[in-house]
């Protein structure tokens, strides 16, 4: 209750990166866990587990290997 964004995190190291995401815009399915690309496993060069997948943004706020996930309140 009062979540109001959510945000992916990178695995620590190379891949180390973190973007947040409004939780309305995510409710919108525009933004999504990918683990399959054309019916097949997401290849590790692409992300492997888990990439986030913002179709409203940029591909270069795509989290690769998601590591973490948190959904938090900004107040304001």
């Amino acid at each position: 209750s009062g979540v109001t964004h959510i945000s992916f995190q990178g695995p620590p190291g190379r891949y180390e990166k973190t973007e947040s995401f409004p939780v309305a815009q995510v409710l919108t399915d525009k933004i999504f866990l990918a683990y399959q690309v054309n019916g097949k496993k997401l290849p590790r060069k692409h992300g492997y587990p888990l990439r986030v997948v913002a179709e409203v943004h940029y591909g270069s706020v795509w989290v690769k290997y998601v590591h973490t996930i948190e959904a938090y309140r900004v107040d304001g």
